[in-house]
């Protein structure tokens, strides 16, 4: 395969599942979710090229999964499967894993809108002049998506039932009031450097880290275990 192949996600960025020059046929699976409350459905939109922006590769297709059942943002598990046969004909499948009824899928052939081989060549050398400048972006996005995904994770597990019992009402205040000013201040700073996103990670993390281990020092992990809120 002679471009990789991937998906836009998050913060506009190119996440790859089928890489440059891998070997087909080959079928690679990924779990992702929602990035909204309560989001009812989700696009998948397939891109090739080797660019870390998702804007500079090249759109294949794209479709929708609806139906999802309402759940906080993160919650819901949506698997996402890579499929390519030997004549380099691939299928990308979706399915929520809590509803395996709702299942969308798109096949897309070499002659659909792909790139020319002149095309493919042209986009490697870009890739390669804008390397520094892709990284940078890349780091400042994921730095934003480390401290979204982990304010999220700590709400969903302090808003759980099963949680909420087994954590002092001071500091379930104190994680909830953290958690919504990082989550305020994310609203109004989305275009904040890497080391303002990694400052404010570390101070949400004094906050709610302490009482997790509080949690885990009385037995709570039992309870709370943050992998279960992805």
């Amino acid at each position: 395969m002679p471009r990789s192949i991937g998906l836009e996600t998050a913060g506009g960025l190119m996440t790859v599942l089928l890489p440059r020059n891998i070997c087909f046929p080959i079928c690679k699976e990924r779990m992702f979710s929602t990035c909204l409350d309560n989001q009812l459905e989700v696009s998948i939109q397939v891109y090739e090229g080797e660019r870390s922006w998702i804007r500079e590769n090249n759109l294949l297709g794209k479709f929708e999964l609806s139906g999802i059942p309402p759940a906080l943002h993160g919650v819901p598990k949506i698997l996402v499967r890579f499929g390519t046969d030997a004549n380099g004909i691939f299928e990308v499948s979706v399915v929520a894993t809590e509803t395996t009824s709702q299942v969308n899928e798109i096949t897309i052939t070499s002659d659909k809108g792909r790139l020319s081989k002149e095309e493919i060549e042209m986009m490697v050398k870009e890739a390669e002049k804008y390397k520094a400048e892709d990284e940078q972006h890349k780091k400042k996005v994921e730095a934003k998506n480390v401290l979204e995904i982990y304010a999220y994770n700590v709400r969903n597990a302090i808003t759980d039932d099963k949680i909420r019992s087994k954590v002092a009402v001071e500091d379930r205040k104190k994680v909830e009031d953290a958690v919504e000013e990082a989550l305020r201040w994310l609203d109004s700073n989305e275009d904040a450097g890497v080391d303002e996103f990694e400052e404010k990670m570390k101070a949400l993390e004094g906050i709610c880290n302490p009482i997790i281990v509080r949690m885990y020092e009385d037995g709570g992990h039992r309870q709370w275990r943050m992998e279960d809120y992805p």
